[in-house]
């Protein structure tokens, strides 16, 4: 898609920092890009994306997507529901094809899970072990073993699956992010003794699923309060 088209699309849409396509593309990537492009040596951000041969324009939806526009795009798959907007959705399939000119990550990743409710989480994912899942999102993940954080998830990719290397490429370099596509699926395979780490196997695309990672899937409904309970949650 030509960038021109997706920022006319976006109109006054915002992103979670209340930006719009216009003003990430012009006023903060395109003059970045144009400044270091003509001395790459001083920025090995443009050096990666000419070693994988990506456009400048794959490097905007990377960029934007590890800055200000992950929860922006994320926010309705991880609800349940379809791309709220016409911008979303071309957003994400530029997205998807810039990352699908980049090789599969073979190895170890990991994922924290922010601290709220991370016993309910924890114990959902013990009492499922087995179950084969799958991601509807762009699903954040990093070479760091995130030893720090209160629910960590370790995952094993596989050697032609969706987890792709952004870490040199990325707005946050610090972050060592691995990302995947959405509808990527795993098995949760088990649990660490330390209540806090959960096993992950990537599968194949083809593989069958059980459940899709939505909503507030480690909920029953009778926990949540009623007046927070929106329809389909629990769908």
């Amino acid at each position: 898609m030509n960038i021109e088209e997706l920022i006319e699309s976006c109109g006054e849409e915002t992103d979670q920092k209340r930006m719009t396509m216009r003003t990430l593309y012009e006023e903060a990537w395109k003059p970045w890009l144009d400044d270091y492009s003509q001395n790459e040596s001083k920025e090995s951000r443009v050096i990666e994306l000419k070693r994988l041969e990506l456009t400048g324009d794959d490097g905007f939806f990377i960029w934007s997507y590890t800055g200000s526009s992950s929860g922006w795009l994320n926010s309705d798959k991880r609800n349940g529901y379809d791309y709220s907007s016409k911008c979303k959705e071309k957003f994400a399939t530029s997205l998807t094809k810039a990352l699908q000119k980049i090789n599969p990550f073979l190895g170890k990743v990991y994922r924290w899970e922010e601290a709220d409710d991370e016993l309910k989480k924890f114990n959902w994912f013990k009492d499922n072990i087995g179950l084969n899942i799958i991601v509807p999102y762009f699903l954040s993940t990093s070479k760091d073993d995130c030893t720090n954080d209160p629910m960590i998830w370790e995952i094993e990719t596989i050697a032609n699956g969706n987890g792709r290397d952004i870490s040199a490429i990325s707005n946050a370099l610090e972050e060592q992010e691995i990302l995947f596509l959405p509808n990527s699926k795993f098995t949760i395979t088990g649990v660490g003794k330390d209540n806090r780490t959960i096993y992950f196997q990537e599968l194949a695309g083809e593989a069958p699923t059980d459940f899709e990672l939505s909503k507030i899937y480690y909920h029953k409904p009778e926990d949540v309060d009623p007046k927070m309970i929106e329809p389909g949650m629990f769908d």
